[in-house]
């Protein structure tokens, strides 16, 4: 379970999460953050096992002609492989910079305007 959270939090653990954690679990604070450790510790040894995997399955996209696919984890390696906190490049953000509110009224007694389909008229070329 301790794995899974580690897995699922990438940036840094902050101690409200581990004081929650260790309620759930019935654990110490300290317990929790051990738990913490060895599990950062055997996920950082299996990194290279894991480039290698994305590695191999960029270069078969490729190999394959799948450029697309090649394109997105070649994207997706540039911005979320890190070395001692440092990413080659960074991620851009995707979140919409305001909200968007769409209002609509009706008001009781008008009827609505009908929506007609419009027909594609070709000229003969002459």
């Amino acid at each position: 379970m301790v794995a899974q959270f580690v897995l699922d939090k990438p940036r840094e653990i902050k101690y409200g999460e581990i004081r929650q954690l260790a309620g759930l679990m019935k654990r110490s604070t300290e317990a929790i953050k051990s738990m913490i450790e060895d599990a950062k510790e055997t996920l950082a040894s299996h990194a290279p096992d894991y480039v290698q995997i994305h590695k191999d399955a960029t270069q078969q996209a490729l190999a394959d002609k799948d450029y697309s696919t090649a394109a997105r984890a070649a994207e997706w390696a540039l911005e979320n492989i890190t070395h001692q906190g440092v990413s080659v490049i960074e991620a851009k953000d995707t979140r919409p910079q305001a909200p968007k509110v769409m209002v609509g009224i009706n008001i009781g007694g008008l009827t609505m305007p009908q929506q007609i389909e419009a027909e594609s008229i070709e000229a003969d070329a002459e």
